[in-house]
């Protein structure tokens, strides 16, 4: 029986996915760097640090840079996103049949905190989150779901890592967690998930993958 369920932030929680592609793409303008498609894509889920290496490869000060160039587009505009429908009302369903709710991001705390100032619904899982300085090693390692894990106190095959990105697939499978992947707009479905993933395109779909 599954007694828990960890959310990804941006892209799952909130409808953030444009906003986030906007940042790089500002942030590529001020070094001169073109951001391709296929870098909006891939990036998902992943730390800025880490993506920004695909681009920034070989130049430590230059890759700062660009990360805070991002994440100050970022986090100036954090007040502007929005939760994806369906999300408040599952998530006090999960509630009400005592199952746990937990988020696992790769947001810096100053983000997930504007975020949640923004959304009062989320500030009851303000304690509940654990986000990027919490942990070393990012996605698709497994370290972040473990740490979710055991701050629950849940083993893997008791819960459900619910992501919008290749590197949320990948996480829960380094964690040995099951994974379901949300892609509301068929148009940005990541085919590097596997075609045999379980797929939700709402949240209130979550509850079929569920005995309770």
């Amino acid at each position: 029986m599954i007694k828990g369920i960890i959310y990804d932030l941006d892209g799952t929680i909130i409808s953030t996915t444009k906003f986030h592609e906007k940042a790089w793409i500002e942030a590529g303008k001020i070094f001169n760097i073109n951001i391709p498609r296929d870098f909006l894509i891939n990036q998902r889920g992943m730390t800025n640090e880490a993506a920004t290496k695909m681009l920034i490869p070989n130049d430590e000060e230059k890759l700062k840079s660009f990360v805070k160039a991002k994440e100050e587009y970022v986090i100036e505009n954090a007040g502007k996103v929005d939760l994806f429908k369906g999300f408040k009302k599952t998530c006090e369903y999960l509630l009400s049949k005592s199952i746990k709710v937990w988020v696992c991001t790769s947001a810096p705390k100053e983000f997930v905190e504007k975020v949640y100032r923004g959304i009062p619904f989320l500030s009851k899982l303000e304690d509940k989150t654990v986000w990027r300085e919490m942990y070393k090693n990012g996605k698709p390692d497994a370290e972040p779901i473990l740490l979710t894990l055991n701050k629950m106190n849940l083993l893997t095959e008791e819960a459900i890592y619910v992501g919008d990105a290749y590197s949320d697939y990948l996480s829960s499978t380094n964690a040995d967690c099951n994974f379901v992947y949300f892609c509301p707009d068929d148009n940005n479905k990541d085919n590097r998930v596997p075609k045999s993933t379980p797929i939700i395109t709402s949240h209130k779909e979550l509850t079929k993958f569920l005995i309770v």
